[in-house]
């Protein structure tokens, strides 16, 4: 699952001056999924990382093929969201 945190402004000169915030957000989003995601082995929450997105805004990326099972849950297991809370918290609906 992705979670994109856009480029707020438009243009080169605004994308140079938007980057630090654009980062901070990113870095915040990332600390508070981490935080939130439920802990076995690790796997998952260690998986959780950044990537630039082609607008020059940022992505927050579960790196696991089963990221969804605790963030939506399954018929066995009820959801934990840790990604969810965090697009809520941030107000970053798309």
């Amino acid at each position: 699952m992705t979670f994109f945190i856009p480029n707020p402004l438009a243009g080169e000169i605004a994308k140079v001056e938007a980057e630090p915030y654009i980062e901070d957000v990113a870095q915040q989003a990332l600390a508070r999924a981490q935080s939130l995601c439920a802990v076995d082995t690790g796997e998952l929450r260690d998986s959780l990382h950044i990537e630039d997105a082609p607008d020059g805004g940022k992505r927050v990326v579960a790196g696991t093929d089963h990221w969804l099972f605790p963030e939506f849950g399954t018929s066995e297991m009820a959801a934990e969201p840790y990604l969810r809370p965090v697009i809520d918290d941030l107000g970053l609906h798309r």
